[in-house]
């Protein structure tokens, strides 16, 4: 394409940035760039004659969460030079599809005519290993569709669409791949590994594979609207945006909606997050670690909760992970009405449920691509028609639906410094059973950085046990934050650690430079809440 520039310089040091009250690091370099199917070579699939042998040929489509795990992994999964000014980057067309049907890959390098491959990962324990290849797609030629380089803004994309009111990008690439979703994967988080060959170079596309048919005990929600929210590919999240000058303006200059139809940013303080939204910082602990325990679970985002909600109900234990912080009307609905019906909830989570948005069509007619999130009723256009889908704080008017009402807490702040130590009361409560915690224990790195503590009382379900109780210095000043457990009219449980790092207490990967923090006895903790509420399971064989 003409006008592209040949070597783009790598971003300075200085313009790492603060890009909000949660300390979120931009260091980004540019990613964005989109490319064309051309000839590919598609290993076959999993288990199909010619495609890779498993270790334990399965009878059946579907397997089980153990037997998915005691496959062979591969840690190829790994990035170890990332794309960090673009050489390659892309995104879903779906945030999540079902068992057989097919994947829509937008792809862009550098350069027309740059050769790649794609691998594709189902991510879990596997012995430790982490995730599993179950597709290759070899010797595609790349296609340049433009790039975002947070020096210079989005470049060279003639099919990016920009709504200026609103700060949405959406980029609009033409689709590079498809990929055909075998019958036999696995419900779960998969990671596109997509590896630019010149630069050697790689960065991630992440989907959820669905399981619609699935009445597994448990249901795990991937926070893909939150993941979204603080993308800042293409110049602006919901926080706050690049200026002329190419610095982040927190707050007084953000996007309003932001699409789905763009990769996410490469943020090189934290590698691991590389195309991955916020997988990996408080999501894949825990996937590593119920895998490893052989829970029967399946898995789904908060999109499709909101689009099709009803299918909770199939299952005993609704599961909200790490940093959910955006729903929308639709999915709270789906969630109370679950819980209305007997479906127990785990908020494995902090800042769950605590700004509504509005899920909706992008500018090409395609559903639930854009996210809209005002933060203010009066710049809300759909606030005056219908006031209970303002985009603003569940808690405030005109929605006046307080988190606290679902989960038992409500928001606190942040942590300062990021990650404190979690502190156990009531060890007499059921869920301590087995576990060795005495009152007075404390557990490092587990609250933060962001968590929840108590609403006032006219604001809280009522029967609230308290079941974690650490002092916390932050944003607000001194503050307790807290986890609870209690019953609703229903007989549903509903636990709330009140912390975004619940999870780290249970697996250590990706979070070295903050600590180790797992912790056996919260293990068994959290393995107690699980099988209290999903019922009877039956324990995998060591592998």
């Amino acid at each position: 394409m003409d006008g592209i520039d040949d070597a783009p310089s790598r971003a300075p040091p200085s313009l790492l940035a603060r890009v909000d009250r949660r300390r979120f690091l931009l260091g980004i370099f540019g990613a964005g760039l989109v490319a064309a199917t051309c000839g590919s070579e598609d290993k076959p699939p999993f288990g199909s004659p010619g495609g890779p042998r498993a270790t334990n040929t399965p009878t059946r489509k579907v397997r089980t969460i153990t037997e998915e795990n005691q496959l062979d992994g591969d840690g190829n999964w790994k990035i170890a030079r990332p794309a960090l000014i673009g050489e390659i980057t892309a995104y879903c067309g779906q945030v999540s599809v079902q068992r057989g049907e097919t994947l829509n890959v937008h792809v862009s390098t550098m350069t027309d005519g740059a050769k790649y491959e794609a691998d594709v990962y189902r991510m879990g324990w596997y012995g430790g290993v982490g995730g599993r290849n179950v597709r290759s797609i070899k010797n595609i030629d790349g296609e340049n569709q433009g790039r975002w380089d947070p020096l210079r803004g989005v470049q060279e994309c003639k099919t990016c669409k920009v709504e200026t009111a609103t700060l949405l990008l959406e980029c609009n690439w033409r689709r590079s791949l498809q990929i055909k979703i075998a019958d036999d994967w696995v419900s779960g988080y998969y990671l596109v590994k997509l590896h630019e060959i010149k630069t050697d170079t790689s960065v991630y596309a992440i989907f959820v594979v669905r399981d619609d048919d699935s009445s597994a005990p448990m249901i795990v929600q991937a926070s893909t609207n939150t993941w979204q929210a603080y993308n800042v590919w293409g110049d602006a999240s919901v926080y706050g945006s690049f200026g002329a000058d190419r610095r982040y303006i927190e707050k007084t200059r953000r996007a309003y909606r932001v699409s789905y139809d763009r990769p996410y940013d490469v943020n090189i303080n934290d590698k691991m997050q590389l195309g991955a939204g916020e997988f990996f910082r408080w999501e894949y602990n825990f996937v590593r670690w119920a895998e490893s325990m052989g829970f029967d679970m399946t898995y789904t985002t908060n999109v499709d909760v909101h689009l099709r909600g009803e299918t909770l109900k199939r299952h005993r234990l609704f599961v909200s992970l790490g940093h959910d912080e955006y729903w929308s009307k639709q999915q709270r609905d789906a969630v109370e009405d679950a819980r209305d019906n007997g479906v127990n909830v785990a908020f494995f989570s902090g800042n769950e449920c605590y700004w509504q948005s509005r899920i909706e069509h992008s500018s090409n007619g395609e559903k639930a691509r854009v996210m809209t999130v005002y933060k203010d009723a009066s710049l809300d256009p759909e606030a005056r028609d219908n006031p209970k889908e303002a985009t603003v704080l569940f808690a405030d008017p005109p929605v006046s639906r307080p988190q606290s009402m679902l989960s038992g807490l409500a928001y606190g702040s942040n942590t300062q410094p990021d990650y404190i130590a979690w502190k156990p009361v009531n060890v007499d409560t059921w869920i301590f059973a087995g576990t060795g915690i005495q009152e007075g224990d404390a557990f490092p790195g587990i609250v933060g950085y962001e968590y929840d503590h108590m609403a006032p009382a006219d604001k809280r379900p009522e029967g609230l046990t308290v079941v974690g109780s650490s002092p916390v210095n932050g944003f607000l000043g001194s503050d307790t934050s807290v986890s609870a457990v209690h019953t609703t009219a229903s007989g549903a449980t509903i636990f709330a650690a009140g912390t975004i790092a619940w999870a780290w207490g249970l697996d250590d990967y990706g979070h070295e430079s903050y600590g180790a923090f797992a912790d056996a006895r919260l293990k068994k903790l959290t393995e107690n809440i699980i099988t209290r509420l999903t019922g009877p399971r039956t324990v995998p064989p060591p592998h």
